[in-house]
């Protein structure tokens, strides 16, 4: 599901490749603000990841 990395001194987060696609699913059918929560990522995080999505149409 994730990876935690450290970048100069500070704990970074990396989502798998699947776990982003199906987060974006979910925020589809019952919006990113609860999909955000359900998955317990920020709704920000979500929100870019949809937008990434948009521009690799």
């Amino acid at each position: 599901m994730l990876l935690l990395k450290q970048y100069k001194g500070e704990e970074t987060i990396q989502y798998e490749k699947s776990f982003k696609e199906e987060a974006v699913k979910l925020s589809d059918d019952i919006g990113v603000k609860a999909a955000a929560t359900r998955l317990g990522i920020p709704d920000y995080t979500l929100s870019a990841w949809r937008n990434n999505r948009k521009i690799q149409l």
